[in-house]
């Protein structure tokens, strides 16, 4: 081919490619920020800076948070978080944390935290993996874990293990903590081997704001078919064990990856994800997965503890049987029937 029509064709190519990734449609799709969390409680004064945009506002109880979104507090303040995810964050004085942007429909998606300074509280369910907090020195990777994290303004980073497995990683080398321990990381080093923590170390200044009840969510299949709806129901539980009848807040309903779809009117229609308003504290709702794979399906709301559940839909599987047909004139025809479930 002649050099001449070779550099057309590819100034052509590179053209259509640009035009179809990076498209207003495809770029809006990628880069949207997804729902991460709900403001439960705030003390003091807290601000925040909504994904790509450069006007702190103040942070005040039920606002939604997406990812892309910075958190800051200001002296003797703080806020408690609850993501969609099932994970309980409070954030303390004079600290500033970012909710990560992640891969698109993923299922880490909202569970990525830059915490730049300060000190945050965290705590996942023992069956939940994946959360990660990044500091300007170091990874901390949480799994089933509830931990202090402290920042200084060089980034020299604290973290205290309450419970559960993390694991601290740099450029420098990693560091695993389990209960009751902890670990420090400083400029040009790796991790520290992990020491006890003492009883005088435990910081309780996270203890004083507990939600009063916490959500529930019930009925869940573990495994499922794929377009099989099932029944779910969300209930506001006091720490006493019972309902809280007196809760009628909305809570958030969220799946990810968002490969489910949710309905309240018994599958009439159907949506990617649900503002439920409690009735006597509790109310009902279909999922339907749409493919195969595993989604973790969380609840949020005001003054409540979250709770999340995992799913796993799979197809059914389909057999087969053939039959053969013979006619009153003595030809015969095959006939295949498709069985599933």
């Amino acid at each position: 081919m002649d050099m001449r029509y070779t550099k057309i064709f590819g100034v052509i190519l590179a053209g259509i490619m640009f035009t179809l990734f990076c498209s207003p449609l495809y770029c809006a799709r990628d880069n949207t920020p997804k729902l991460a969390a709900i403001v439960i409680k705030t003390f003091g004064k807290v601000e925040y800076r909504e994904y790509d945009k450069n006007k702190w506002g103040t942070l005040t109880e039920s606002t939604l948070l997406n990812q892309g979104d910075t958190i800051k507090t200001g002296k003797q303040s703080k806020v408690m978080l609850s993501f969609i995810n099932g994970i309980d964050v409070k954030l303390g004085e004079s600290s500033e944390m970012s909710i990560d942007l992640t891969k698109f429909g993923h299922i880490t998606e909202g569970n990525s935290v830059s915490l730049t300074s300060g000190r945050a509280w965290m705590k996942l369910s023992r069956k939940q993996t994946g959360f990660e907090i990044h500091t300007p020195l170091v990874k901390v990777t949480l799994t089933g874990a509830e931990i202090e994290t402290l920042v200084s303004p060089k980034g020299k980073t604290e973290v205290l293990v309450f419970y559960g497995k993390v694991e601290l990683q740099n450029e420098h080398g990693k560091q695993e903590l389990n209960r009751d321990m902890q670990s420090q990381v400083v400029k040009g080093k790796p991790p520290s081997v992990p020491q006890p923590v003492v009883v005088e170390q435990k910081r309780k200044w996270y203890d004083d704001d507990k939600a009063e009840s916490q959500l529930m969510l019930l009925n869940v299949k573990p495994d499922l078919y794929v377009n099989e709806s099932v029944l779910l129901s969300v209930q506001a539980m006091t720490l006493a064990g019972s309902i809280d009848k007196t809760y009628t807040d909305k809570v958030f309903v969220t799946v990810i990856p968002d490969k489910c779809k949710f309905s309240t009117d018994d599958g009439l229609t159907w949506k990617d994800s649900l503002a439920l308003a409690l009735y006597k504290g509790q109310a009902q709702f279909l999922v339907k997965p749409i493919e195969e794979g595993k989604y973790s399906v969380s609840v949020a709301g005001k003054d409540l503890r979250s709770d999340s559940a995992v799913i796993k839909p799979w197809y059914p599987p389909i057999k087969e049987l053939l039959m053969k047909i013979r006619k009153q004139d003595g030809t015969e025809k095959e006939v295949k029937l498709r069985f599933s479930r």
